[in-house]
């Protein structure tokens, strides 16, 4: 049988990453948390992308190190470009959506008021 540790569960620290426009990387978080950004090299092989790795793990200091595994991902992106143009498309999407759930809703009400007459 195992015992449940009673102690309340850890709060978790958020980190806020932004992928700037320029290619800059700016980190956010609270002073206990240590960020380290790195560049991967990109390579056309399997065999080379093994040495990218390698890389990787020999410039980390070790406390990096030990948290440097795939079930440690906690978030994975990808670098775009966004303009405000597409901004102000993504925003005309959702004002469609929305407008568009609200129209549902009053249907299915008239619906279901003309089911009860």
């Amino acid at each position: 049988m195992q015992i449940k540790s009673l102690s309340p569960p850890r709060q978790r620290e958020a980190v806020l990453v932004v992928l700037n426009a320029d290619g800059s990387v700016d980190a956010f978080a609270n002073d206990n948390v240590d960020v380290r950004v790195v560049n991967a090299i990109h390579c056309e092989t399997a065999a080379g992308e093994v040495s990218a790795e390698r890389l990787i793990e020999q410039s980390l200091p070790r406390r990096f190190l030990d948290v440097d595994f795939p079930g440690n991902r906690r978030a994975i992106g990808m670098v775009e470009k966004i303009t405000v143009d597409d901004c102000w498309q993504r925003a005309t999407e959702v004002d469609l959506c929305e407008t568009l759930d609200r129209i549902r809703l009053v249907n299915e009400k008239k619906e279901s008021v003309a089911c009860l007459v």
